[in-house]
């Protein structure tokens, strides 16, 4: 064979044996993975309640600090101005976040993002966690995204996934029958767990209790999440401001590219800081922590984008956090939801 026609059978091989592995992957898509498949009721209820809410609206996006460190509930009474919770969790990418706004955006709208610290320094290599999920409850996420990014997904996905979810979907049954919950909930699924497990909680008129579960049903009517009373006394290792921070580019494009959306469509865009546990490790590194989150700012601010917060403003003592450094409970997300009435 002459090294000609050996290149081409090698790029036709090549070919062939990429198309079949990109079929083969769109076809486990929905396998019964173990992943956290709350987080599928929980954006369509989200996405539900900030859609059928009027414009100006102020809408809040970030990971799961945004989850339960904000009562919009309590800033809508406050404010006079609908707002609706639709943090999610830390482990999506950060555009993940972007398009799921805006679904919701309408011109006239507020949309206030609280990235995790992490979320700066990250670039666009897809994770294990995420491609867990979108393998078991989100193959809506493939199904839409460019060419381009179902090449650089199959690519960032181990080989040892893709057999994992054969055999996951080969077994399907037999694991949906021990574990009833992993498959991708529909609209009307997630809502009517919704509907059921808010309306009792609001007809009894009862008060939070320490009865927590990650799950659509444990959301009110603006999407924050319920029941975060007390704390575990959680610690923190410093939140990556420590040591020198260096922003990532693929972060800041992203970020750049979701203000230029805002800015086309008549939406105000601005950012805060996550909470921040005021701990010892905290105490001890307060000047390097502090540094690095002006230096999140005058970045923001130095890209035309309005930052909200100062430093001091989201420091709160380890009793206000829940069951991480990153979630704040019922007291402690109302002191940060109180001082936020002012910025929005």
């Amino acid at each position: 064979m002459s090294p000609r026609s050996f290149v081409l059978s090698f790029c036709a091989l090549s070919l062939i044996t990429l198309l079949a592995y990109a079929f083969s992957f769109s076809s486990i898509l929905g396998a019964p993975l173990a992943a956290e498949y709350w987080l599928r009721g929980t954006s369509l209820v989200k996405l539900k309640l900030a859609r059928d809410v009027e414009s100006p609206k102020v809408l809040f996006v970030g990971g799961s600090s945004t989850l339960f460190s904000i009562d919009t509930a309590q800033l809508s009474m406050a404010t006079g101005k609908s707002a609706i919770n639709m943090g999610l969790h830390a482990g999506l990418p950060l555009k993940y976040h972007f398009d799921f706004a805006k679904k919701a955006l309408r011109h006239g709208d507020t949309v206030v993002v609280v990235p995790e610290y992490g979320y700066y320094r990250r670039d666009l290599a897809n994770t294990e966690w995420f491609i867990n999920q979108v393998l078991a409850w989100d193959g809506e996420y493939y199904r839409n995204a460019s060419a381009k990014e179902k090449a650089k997904f199959i690519i960032d996905t181990p080989g040892m996934k893709i057999v994992d979810a054969v055999l996951s979907d080969i077994f399907s049954k037999r694991i949906r029958e021990k574990f009833t919950y992993r498959y991708p909930v529909t609209e009307d699924e997630a809502l009517k767990v919704f509907q059921a497990g808010w309306n009792n909680v609001r007809a009894k008129n009862a008060p939070e209790r320490r009865v927590f579960q990650y799950y659509f049903n444990n959301i009110n009517d603006h999407g924050d999440i319920n029941n975060t009373v007390g704390s575990d006394s959680p610690k923190t290792s410093g939140y990556g401001l420590i040591e020198g921070f260096a922003f990532n580019g693929d972060a800041l494009s992203e970020i750049a590219n979701f203000k230029e959306y805002c800015d086309s469509i008549g939406v105000k865009m601005v950012m805060g800081f996550a909470p921040i546990m005021n701990d010892g490790v905290v105490k001890n590194n307060i000047t390097a922590i502090t540094k690095n989150m002006d230096g999140i700012k005058s970045k923001m601010t130095s890209m035309g984008i309005i930052f909200i917060d100062s430093p001091g403003d989201v420091f709160f003592d380890q009793k206000y956090f829940f069951d991480t450094d990153s979630h704040l409970n019922i007291d402690g997300k109302k002191l940060r939801s109180h001082d936020l009435e002012r910025k929005i």
